[in-house]
């Protein structure tokens, strides 16, 4: 798996330096026009008579907007706006505020859609025995800058290295297995300090988005890091269980290079590669991903001194 790294240097404390629900998150990594994302929803509203609103994303694009659909069976009336539902000063469609119910109630889906050529051939004989129409509407600028950086903390993963006044840090041990609601608290520190409308709140209720970004990108929002004696590790966080964090097997190693027995989740160890003594005596060069190369100085077993280069 390749990993993209965001990085943070870390020299005090821990580091340097309207909500809207939807039905249903529908992940669509092929969806780039407005009739792609249309289709999408409306595929998965089918024939249900009614309303509903959808949250089509496309994570590789970063893009993602609510599509109203609706479906009128033959022989029914299903009212535009009804009359009884305040519009309100977001100006939002009376019908979408009552299509905003279950959200996470029903299973998020991963699908592709056709071409736009295709889409259009497909709807002229796919109304039969009713009549359905899809509505793009506007995602807001806070809902968009927070489904964002929620893409990026679960594809692209965080480095750093936290200074530890507390000694929370002092080794992998430590960390993972003393103190493991302070590493989740700073795996999460992190994550903000490089994406900070991940937890903005303006998406509302966020689980059913993380868990299909989660099975879209293979585990959830996660970060490496270097420990106080030179240890290195990768850990994931559940977003909706702070304190869960999770050690991903096969990336923990010793500043030796010598690896860590500790029990994990899945198996990455081809990601992290620990080079003690190389160039000087007296360094230790982390490589993650292949892509970012943290150098470190090491005496009297502790790392002091530590700066990072990005690699082409």
């Amino acid at each position: 798996m390749k990993f993209l790294c965001a990085i943070i240097i870390c020299a005090s404390g821990f580091f340097v330096g309207g909500k809207v629900n939807a039905s249903e998150w529908i992940i669509c990594g092929n969806c780039v026009s407005s009739s792609q994302f249309e289709y999408a929803a409306q595929a998965r509203h089918g024939s249900r008579a009614g309303w509903m609103v959808w949250a089509v994303a496309n994570p590789n694009t970063e893009q993602f907007v609510w599509v109203e659909t609706v479906f009128t069976p033959d022989g029914q009336v299903i009212w535009s706006e009804p009359d009884s539902i305040d519009r309100g000063a977001d100006s939002q469609p009376k019908s979408r505020r009552i299509a905003l119910a279950g959200f996470d109630s029903v299973p998020t889906s991963v699908m592709m859609v056709p071409s736009d050529r295709e889409i259009a051939r497909s709807r002229i004989s796919s109304m039969d025995g009713g009549s359905g129409s899809a509505t793009i509407l506007g995602a807001s600028p806070a809902e968009t800058l927070q489904f964002q950086a929620l893409v990026r903390i679960s594809r692209d993963q965080v480095f750093f290295n936290p200074s530890d006044s507390l000694g929370y840090f002092d080794s992998f041990n430590s960390g993972y297995n003393e103190y493991p609601s302070a590493l989740d608290a700073a795996i999460r520190t992190a994550l903000t300090t490089a994406n900070p409308a991940w937890n903005s709140g303006s998406l509302g209720a966020i689980g059913g988005l993380a868990t299909a970004l989660k099975s879209y990108f293979g585990r959830g929002p996660s970060a490496c890091l270097t420990f106080a004696n030179g240890d290195i590790g990768c850990f994931q966080v559940n977003i909706l269980a702070p304190g869960a964090v999770r050690y991903i097997g096969g990336t923990g190693f010793t500043a030796t290079g010598a690896p860590i027995d500790a029990v994990g989740i899945g198996d990455e160890s081809g990601h992290v590669v620990v080079t003690p003594g190389a160039p000087s005596a007296d360094e230790i060069t982390y490589r993650v991903g292949g892509s970012v190369r943290f150098i470190c100085g090491y005496a009297m077993g502790q790392l002091s001194e530590c700066y990072w280069v990005q690699l082409p």
